[in-house]
Order: structure tokens, then sequence, then C-alpha cells
């Protein structure tokens, strides 16, 4: 019985054993059951999740390579319907999220858009004005620039030709009015041999009166009485010849005092003193014809011919504008009110204004206007630039060199006073009147190297019927 006892639980614990090892064995078969199928899934997720990412990838760089062909104007049959969500898509940063440098790229295509370098049409669902059509349209721009470029070359060969024919003109008036002046100078000097033969002849002829008259003194009363009447109608004779004589020299210093003080070249006849009403003129001149107060003019009688006086008769001032052809002037000055007045139709002259082209001088020496021994160029340029006058160069009394340039277009170089007319004590002031005489000098031999003509300040400033200032008071 004991032997039946021992054997019964050895088999228990057996049964026993196997169970619990059948029980782990089960246990371990289901966990790692359940545990590989929960791997699968895990991995199913990971592959979507990777599939996900690389077909937002391949959006995100695909979109970008047809945007910047429809930049370029490459637009293909690849581009899609639904680019403005795409391209809303790609702005707002969700394609491409896992590529390097995905923010700064959208960052630099916003960029773009708001430069309108990139520059998206709602309507069409693509890019306009690509770089295609900028090219093509700076291509435009370009030809318009040469085309312009070619005007503008001709027309400054038009001007060209235009400023060598007028200096042609020029020319030839010079070389006219030099012509003219050296004829009335030979006349001059053939009516002066002509009148020194004429005293030469009339001295022979008293000198063989005389003679006469000698040989007559020793004749007879009768004879005397009646050589006595030849002689005094011989002596009345050459009294009246004498008186002829200096008629004549009187109207040969005349005739050079006019030489040397000709009307104006150009002196025009249109420009007149329209009506006087009490003591102010009104001249046919206005806006029309860039009439500015201040602007000066010499006054010229017109003789019993018709035609115009040289001499002016005096000046006037225009002080307000009217109209576009009358202006209301002051007389500033008559040479004698009684015997030659100002009159309706006197003729107006200004050797250098014109109405519709500026006049160009140059300045030299020194310039005292009011007698008080200050230098008053800046008055003068003021007064010039009134006038239509531009100064192109002018003597600089601080350094004494010269500003500007003259050059063939400059009309006169107006002197002033040498150093000779100055004070001794501003003269040799630190040696100014040296350095000025020099300043002068080189002046000079500019203007003569350009072919420009030289007047003094007084005598230019009456050409353009100027009134000088009187001194001031002490």
């Amino acid at each position: 019985m004991a032997k039946q006892k021992g054997e019964t639980s050895q088999a228990l614990v057996v049964t026993l054993v196997f169970f619990i090892l059948v029980t782990i064995a089960l246990g371990v078969t289901t966990y790692l059951g359940y545990s590989g199928q929960e791997g699968t899934e895990k991995k199913e997720k990971d592959a979507a999740v990777k599939v996900a990412s690389a077909e937002g990838e391949r959006n995100y760089w695909k979109w970008q390579a047809l945007a910047y062909r429809a930049a370029m104007g490459r637009v293909t049959n690849e581009w899609p319907a639904n680019v403005a969500t795409n391209r809303a898509s790609f702005l707002k940063g969700d394609m491409g999220k896992n590529v390097a440098g995905q923010a700064e790229v959208v960052d630099l295509v916003r960029k773009l858009e708001e430069d309108r370098v990139f520059e998206f049409d709602d309507a069409t669902k693509t890019y306009k004005n690509s770089y295609e059509s900028k090219l093509v349209e700076k291509d435009r721009q370009i030809e318009k620039a040469n085309k312009t470029a070619e005007d503008f070359q001709k027309k400054t060969k038009d001007l060209t030709d235009t400023v060598s024919k007028k200096d042609e003109q020029i020319t030839k008036q010079k070389k006219d009015f030099d012509d003219a002046l050296a004829k009335l100078t030979k006349e001059n000097l053939d009516t002066k041999d002509r009148q020194d033969t004429d005293k030469i002849m009339l001295q022979a002829e008293a000198k063989r009166l005389n003679e006469e008259k000698n040989a007559l003194i020793a004749t007879s009363a009768e004879e005397k009485k009646k050589l006595t009447g030849d002689l005094k109608k011989a002596l009345d004779t050459i009294a009246e010849q004498k008186r002829q004589l200096t008629q004549i020299n009187d109207e040969l210093l005349a005739m050079k005092s006019r030489a040397t003080d000709t009307a104006p070249k150009a002196l025009r006849t249109d420009w007149k003193i329209a009506t006087i009403q009490g003591n102010n003129p009104y001249i046919n001149l206005g806006s029309a014809d860039n009439v500015k107060p201040q602007l000066t003019f010499n006054i010229h009688g017109v003789g019993s011919d018709g035609r115009v006086i040289p001499q002016p008769k005096g000046t006037l001032e225009v002080v307000n504008v009217i109209g576009p052809h009358l202006s209301q002037a002051r007389i500033t000055g008559v040479k004698d009110a009684n015997r030659d007045p100002v009159l309706i139709g006197d003729v107006l002259n200004n050797s250098t204004w014109d109405p519709f082209q500026k006049r160009h001088v140059a300045v030299a020496g020194y310039i005292d206007l009011y007698g008080d021994g200050r230098d008053s160029f800046e008055e003068l340029k003021r007064t010039l630039e009134r006038q239509n006058v531009i100064v192109d160069a002018y003597l600089d009394l601080k350094d004494f060199t010269i500003k500007g340039a003259m050059t063939m277009q400059t009309d006169y170089l107006i002197l002033g006073d040498s150093a000779e007319k100055l004070p001794f004590s501003v003269r040799e002031r630190d040696g100014f009147g040296k350095k000025l005489s020099q300043g002068i000098e080189a002046a000079q031999a500019e203007a003569k190297k350009n072919g420009i003509p030289m007047i003094g300040l007084v005598k230019y400033l009456e050409s353009i019927g100027y009134k000088m200032p009187r001194p001031n008071s002490p």
C-alpha cells in the first residue's frame, strides 16, 4: 500500500509539471502571436507615413520646377489644373516639410511674388510677365532707346551745321563792315589830300596877287585905283575860299567823328515810340517781344528823307510792360529838348538786345558806375542781365584771374578803367595797379585770339541807351 501511494504522488507531480509547462508554452505562443501582429501594423503605418512624406516631397519639387518653367515662359501640358491649390499649399509650407531648407525656399518664392518677379494671375492660374516676355519688352525698349539716340545725333548734326552757317554769316558781315570802313577811311584821306592841294593853290594864288599888287603900285593912279578894286575882289575871293576851306575842314572833322561813332550795324526801324501821354512815352514792344522793366534804348529821330538819324537824340527806360506789343517807358535823357524833342515815331535802338536771343560779353577792368571809387561790377552784371546779356567771362579783382571763358560767340570785351585812371592810393596798394594792368592785358590777348571786338564801358553803355548813374554826393 505504501508503494502505491508513492507511485500516485509521483504521477501527480509529473502531471502537474507537464500542465505548468503546457500553460507556459501556451502563454508564450499567445504572446508571440499578438506581438508579431502589433509589429506588422506599426510597419504598415510607418510605410504609409513615408509614402505620404515622399509624395509631399515629390509635389514640393515638382511644383517648384513647373513654377520656374512658367516664370520663364515655358509652360507645358504638365501644368496641373489645381495649381492654385498647390501654390497655396506650397506658400503655407505644407509641402516638403521634411526637406532641408524648405522654409527658406518658401520665403524666397513669397518674396519673388511680392517683388513681382513672379506675378501669379488668378484668372489664368499661371504666372504672367514671364522672363521671356520681359526680355522681349527689354529688347523693345533698347530698340526705342537706339532710335532716340539716332534722332538725337541727327538733331546734333543739324544744329552743328546751323551754327557753322551762322559763323560763316558773321564772318562775312564782319568782312563787309571792315571793307566799308576801309573805303570810308580812304575817301576821307582822298578828301584831305584834295583840300591840301586846294590850300597850296590858294596860297600860290595869294602870292601871285600880292606880286601883281606890288607891280600895280608903280602904275598910274587910275590903274592903281583899278588894280585896287581888282585886288579887293581877289581878296574877297580868297576870304570866301578860306571860309569854304574852313567849312570843308569842319565837315571833314565831323566825318571823322562819325566814322568813329557810327550808327549801330543792324539799326532797326520797326522799334518805335507808339504814343506819348504827358511825359510818358509808350513803345511798340511788350511781353511777346520778351521786354522786361529796366530795359533801355537809344532814341533816334527820322530825317525828312525818311532815313534814321545815326546820332541818338536821347535815351529811355522801360518801367511797365502793358501788353504783347506795348510798354510804358520813361525818358532818362535828351540832348536838346527844345530843338530836337522826343516825338511819336522816333526809332528805338539797343545794339546788343535781341528779343529772342541772348547776347554774350566779357568784362575786364575796374568798373566804377557811380564815380565813388568803388568797384561796381556786380551792379553792371545785374544791369546786363536785365538787357538779356550774359557775362561769359570777367576779370576777378580779388585774385586777378579770368573767371569763365570767352568763345567765338562772345560779342564784346567790355573794358573798364585801367590802372592809370585810378587814384594813386588805390593803384599802389599791394601792387593793385600792376596786377590790374596784367589782368586786362591777359583778357585783351584772349579776346584777340578769339576775334572778339573790344569796346570801352562808357561807349558800350551809350550804345544800349543806358544812362550812367550820377556820382554819389560826398
